[in-house]
């Protein structure tokens, strides 16, 4: 099924709730993102963001071979992405250890949804 603008902000918004980012203000963009499934471009210092989702869900080369498990689809990339604004200042320690982080937190998330139903 192919994302559109309208469900990828609604589930933005769902998930803006549930991880506690309300007092951000999120656009959502569906487009291509060269190398990965989504982006999120930060402004922190003024609570805003751009979520960027890929509708193509290709997996990246260096996305399997880092985190073969990983199973792409549009609501984990939105968490994933969500989580950035929370998780960015570790960036300052190196990205590799932010995604780690990311990608562990996003599928427990998942995981709590899931069993909720």
């Amino acid at each position: 099924m192919r994302l559109t603008k309208k469900r990828a902000t609604q589930l933005v918004r769902k998930w803006q709730t549930v991880l506690g980012l309300k007092d951000w203000n999120i656009a959502t963009r569906v487009g291509t993102v060269k190398g990965a499934w989504g982006k999120n471009d930060l402004l922190p210092e003024k609570r805003q963001s751009l979520v960027t989702i890929d509708p193509r869900m290709g997996a990246p080369k260096e996305t399997v071979r880092h985190w073969p498990w990983w199973k792409a689809n549009h609501e984990r990339t939105i968490v994933h992405e969500l989580l950035h604004c929370h998780l960015y200042q570790l960036r300052k320690r190196g990205g590799y250890h932010e995604e780690q982080v990311i990608h562990a937190l996003s599928e427990a998330f998942l995981k709590l949804k899931r069993r909720r139903k």
